[in-house]
């Protein structure tokens, strides 16, 4: 590989709202711009430079548990940040749908009610400090992130939404001590705002390691996923919160959708192979080849 790329831009996995850093930085020495968000091609002209669309991919695990062994709840991993929280606590009151979630910022639920230090920190870091730099850190982010002002006038909406108390007894947040992998849940969910905004959001990395597990995954509708794992067929797709209450009260409580979530799951598997690193890197150096 090192004979055939000196330079190669990895998008990151927000990469499809910093696109203009990336215009007066690396992209000026690189020989070739890769992106992941089919949805952003046309913007990649304006860089003048040769780029190639590839979706992100998965590492793909040679053993994991047999589907039937697998716990039956709904598995989130992930921080809770952003719009996070109010999706999962939003579902865990509209359906009786056991959810366990993993990772930093979910804090315990303790008396049904979730700690919120995940918005604090958020402020904390453009409120704290002299008046100069928080002056200079709004201002850049401003200019630089045209979502940074949205998810701003969000922080009072946000703030109503997550000191709703859940009301089910189906709720888990697990402990350090008790952390789980994903091969260990029949049923996974992606979650995707970006920057706290309900109207914008960006695939994730999770979305091609779940399918890799073997789990039925259910992710919000993304036009990079779509194209490979079929919806309904390899993925389940939402597009708000009610239409993704709809989707786990039938494939999580019915006969019918329990026995089709077992298909879509093996089905995702299958694609997955065929989605990995060392494919999309196989590309790449046909691409120099070529």
């Amino acid at each position: 590989i090192k004979k055939l790329i000196t330079k190669v831009i990895v998008f990151p996995v927000d990469a499809i709202s910093v696109l203009k850093k990336f215009k007066n930085s690396i992209v000026n020495i690189a020989d070739l711009v890769w992106c992941p968000h089919v949805q952003k091609l046309d913007e990649l002209d304006q860089f003048n430079k040769p780029y190639i669309y590839l979706p992100y991919a998965s590492d793909l695990p040679k053993k994991i548990i047999p589907y039937e062994k697998r716990s039956n709840a709904l598995f989130f991993q992930g921080n809770a940040h952003g719009l996070r929280k109010s999706l999962v606590k939003s579902l865990a009151n509209k359906s009786k749908v056991k959810i366990e979630v993993q990772g930093k910022g979910w804090g315990n639920n303790e008396k049904n009610n979730l700690k919120y230090q995940s918005i604090s920190k958020s402020l904390n870091y453009f409120f704290k400090g002299s008046k100069r730099d928080i002056f200079k850190k709004i201002i850049l982010e401003t200019f630089t992130n045209k979502y940074f002002l949205k998810s701003v006038f969000n922080y009072p909406n946000r703030l109503l939404k997550e000191k709703v108390k859940i009301k089910n007894d189906n709720f888990n947040v697990l402990t350090q001590n008790n952390q789980k992998t994903l091969d260990e849940y029949k049923y996974t969910l992606g979650i995707n705002f970006l920057f706290s905004n309900p109207n914008n959001f960006s695939y994730r990395l999770r979305d091609f390691e779940a399918p890799a597990s073997g789990t039925c995954h259910f992710t919000q509708s993304d036009p990079n996923l779509e194209g490979i794992f079929l919806p309904n067929k390899s993925m389940l797709y939402y597009k708000d919160c009610t239409d993704l209450t709809d989707l786990i009260k039938y494939y999580l409580l019915s006969e019918d959708g329990q026995a089709k979530a077992i298909e879509i799951a093996r089905n995702a598997r299958e694609i997955a192979k065929k989605n990995t690193w060392n494919s999309r890197l196989e590309k790449i150096i046909n691409f120099f080849e070529n």
